[in-house]
């Protein structure tokens, strides 16, 4: 989604924060009110405020590849 241009909201748990870094807006999983608060910074964003999210997404996802994690993986199989 981020490099899509989309801003995210996105879990504290499992290895999503590590990805989406400080771009993401981060939530509890298990909680409804903090899903709902994230959602509506989104829904009352200013167009700035959204480029901004947009901007930052495209950079963070720029950082990550399907090249790059095959290659990673390839070196641990490989080192094991």
């Amino acid at each position: 989604a981020m490099a899509c241009g989309c801003p995210v909201i996105t879990s504290t748990v499992s290895a999503c924060p590590e990805v989406a870094g400080q771009v993401a807006l981060l939530v509890d999983p298990r909680n409804t009110a903090e899903i709902a608060s994230a959602m509506a910074v989104l829904i009352e964003a200013s167009t700035e405020q959204m480029q901004g999210f947009q901007q930052r997404g495209i950079v963070q996802a720029s950082q990550f590849s399907w090249e790059d994690c095959a290659r990673r993986h390839v070196e641990v199989f490989n080192g094991v």
